[in-house]
């Protein structure tokens, strides 16, 4: 019995000259459309990409890689390491709120694997310039959701979940979400974002449900033990308000416990500094033992 085509049951359409492909916003499901319709010789300005999250997510397999990748594909024709930049960029790129993601990294992808495998080198190229803006300010956010991410204690059921309330600029959460189950393997936690919400459960995989249209506010007595840490760690004569502003937008300070503290810090930084240097330092004192009248024994 003859096996069906992969390419059979891609959804597509045709408009004229202009193909549309729909596929599940996801790296995976992306990759996959776009390795046929490179498979089908289908260049960038033939195709129209729409992400449709109703399309099935991508299921990694082993036929399916084989039909993605036989070895005569023009993608498997290129190095090892630009194969591998490729897909680490596709990771970033993919997550970026912008609706021109899909059609920037087949365009990249096209040209790559015809006549052009050496355009990552190629700095001052349009393509590689916004596919890097793209990667860097998603890059810029992960780290940002990670740092400043706080995750309040509350009760459910006789057990105790962690919940956190975050607004990414872009579209991180699956990518943010796989590092807090590395890091809080051992709890229970959700993080909410009005993008989508992550869950989950020791022994479980990774869950996700529908954004929240409503901001949550959730406070916990681990409140004040940010305040405390932070206020410990700050040093007047360090302080550069911008440099920290930079780092720390005040776009997140309204989730964040120890930004209460931010502005009296600031304002009390001076004299906190002039208190410090009018003091005068108490030297230790050294006592070890009587100096020998030979320095050589």
């Amino acid at each position: 019995m003859e096996q069906p085509s992969l390419f059979d049951s891609l959804p597509t359409s045709t408009l004229g000259k202009c193909v549309t492909r729909r596929f599940h916003p996801s790296t995976g499901a992306f990759l996959e459309a776009a390795f046929i319709a490179l498979a089908e010789q289908l260049e960038p300005s033939q195709l129209w990409w729409v992400a449709d999250r109703e399309q099935p997510p991508y299921q990694k397999s082993p036929t399916m890689n084989a039909q993605l990748h036989p070895e005569s594909s023009p993608f498997t024709a290129l190095s090892s390491t630009t194969q591998a930049t490729f897909r680490e960029i596709t990771q970033w790129v993919t997550c970026y709120r912008a609706d021109d993601r899909w059609t920037l990294l087949y365009d990249l992808l096209w040209r790559l694997t015809h006549g052009e495998p050496q355009l990552f080198d190629c700095h001052s190229d349009e393509t590689i310039r916004r596919t890097r803006r793209y990667e860097q300010a998603v890059r810029r956010d992960y780290h940002k959701m990670k740092a400043f991410t706080r995750f309040k204690r509350v009760s459910q059921d006789d057990a105790i979940r962690y919940v956190a309330w975050f607004e990414p600029a872009h579209l991180i959460l699956p990518l943010v979400a796989q590092f807090f189950a590395r890091r809080f393997t051992q709890m229970q936690w959700s993080v909410l974002t009005p993008d989508g919400c992550a869950h989950w459960q020791p022994g479980h995989d990774l869950s996700f449900s529908p954004g929240l249209e409503f901001e949550v506010t959730l406070s916990d007595d681990l409140d004040q033990l940010w305040k405390t840490y932070y206020q410990s760690i700050f040093n007047p004569a360090r302080l550069k308000v911008k440099a920290m502003t930079t780092e720390m937008p005040k776009k997140y300070w309204r989730h964040l416990p120890e930004a209460d503290l931010i502005h009296d810090l600031v304002q009390g930084a001076a004299k906190r500094v002039d208190n410090m240097l009018s003091t005068k330092a108490m030297a230790p004192t050294l006592r070890c033992g009587k100096r020998p009248t030979d320095p050589d024994k």
